[in-house]
Parts: structure tokens; C-alpha cells; sequence
């Protein structure tokens, strides 16, 4: 509780390629990917999902041969990749939950396949609400052409809204010592007792 994360849920999801191998949501992946993967297809982005895992999912997928002259990148590699001018790319998560990260895939793609086609596929999209889903899918699709001008395709979502902090001991332990400490008359507060405090109040300041 007090290891100085901060996270958005108090629950984690098996993500990349251990979340794909999940039969369910391969066969629904499998699926958009068979559907949606643009042809000619000039790029492929992975986010949390390997090489291999990739490479896997279309041979199964019978698309080899539809994947075997595109570049595969991740999106720190992205932005170095040559403009092709209506060309295809797939963006393949494993697991989205960085809707900061997305973005910033989009914006790119922008201008490296300026009027291409792109879709976006997850294995699976974490949201707090169905709101945020929403908007996150308005963003993704819409496009020079308007909305709808990219695919966005997930297998699955989960709505894991976010988790109010809960009072733990360690917050009750730390009021008592305040406490303790501001009516030191009464009674004693000894050394061991401050260092204790001081340690409280260090990892959570007030």
C-alpha cells in the first residue's frame, strides 16, 4: 500500500503474449485480425505483444504471406519509420490501458501512412467506464475522412473503474502517532516512537 505506485485499479490483468494465448480471446483476435489487417499492409506496430507471438498469431490466422514484406515496429521505433503515402498499418496490444501511449500511435501514423489505413486491435481494453471506452474509440477512428476513417477492433473490455484509496492501519497508525505526539504532556513519546512517525510521514506525506 505504501510503495510510492500509484495505481489506477486495484486489480492486474495477464497481458501480451500470456493474455493472447488465452483460447477465448486468441479465437476473438484471430478473428479482427483476419477482418480488419489492411492489404497491402505496409507497417505493423506491437505494443506488449513479441515478435514472435505476432508471427504466430498469423500464421494461424493464414496471413503469413500478407505480413511477410510488412516492417514491424514498436512505438518507440515509430517515429523513425519512412513515410508511405496510403499505405497500411495494424497496431496490435495486447493489452490496452495506456490511452496516453495510444494517442501518441495515432498521431504518428499520421504522417507515416498519411491517408493510409490503420486498425487498431487488442486483445483486450481496460477502461473505467464505458464513457472512456467511448471516447477512446471516437479518437482512434476518426480521421482525414471523418469518423469511422480507422478501425478499432477489440477482443475484449473490461470496465475496472478506478479505486478510491481505501484507510489502511498504516493511515490509522499514523493519526494515533500525531495524535500521541501533540499531546506529548500527557503522555510519553519517546525516541522510538518518533522514528516511527518519521518513517510514516515520510512515505505519506499529509
Amino acid at each position: 500500500m505504501f510503495s510510492g505506485q500509484h495505481r489506477r485499479v486495484e486489480v492486474g490483468v495477464r497481458s501480451g503474449d500470456e493474455l493472447l494465448a488465452v483460447p477465448s480471446v486468441r479465437e476473438a483476435t484471430l478473428r479482427l485480425i483476419k477482418r480488419y489487417t489492411p492489404a497491402p499492409l505496409s507497417y505493423v506496430v506491437l505494443q506488449g505483444v513479441s515478435e514472435e507471438g505476432f508471427r504466430s498469431l498469423a500464421t494461424e490466422a493464414g496471413m503469413a504471406s500478407i505480413v511477410r514484406d510488412a516492417t514491424l515496429l514498436t512505438p518507440q521505433t515509430l517515429a523513425k519509420a519512412s513515410a508511405v503515402a496510403g499505405g497500411g498499418a495494424l497496431v496490435l496490444f495486447g493489452q490496452l490501458d495506456d490511452y496516453g501511449l495510444a494517442r501518441d500511435i495515432n498521431a504518428l501514423l499520421r504522417t507515416v501512412v498519411p491517408r493510409g489505413c490503420v486498425t487498431y486491435v487488442a486483445g483486450l481494453v481496460v477502461a473505467e467506464t464505458a464513457k472512456e471506452l467511448s471516447a477512446l474509440r471516437t479518437f482512434l477512428t476518426y480521421g482525414e475522412l471523418g469518423k469511422d476513417t480507422f478501425t478499432f477492433a477489440p477482443a475484449a473490455t473490461l470496465m475496472l473503474p478506478m479505486a478510491q484509496r481505501a484507510r489502511t492501519p498504516w493511515d490509522l497508525e499514523l493519526e494515533l502517532l500525531q495524535r500521541l505526539r501533540d499531546d506529548a504532556e500527557d503522555v510519553p513519546f519517546d525516541a522510538t516512537l518518533q522514528a516511527r512517525l518519521e518513517v510514516l510521514e515520510a512515505i505519506h506525506p499529509r
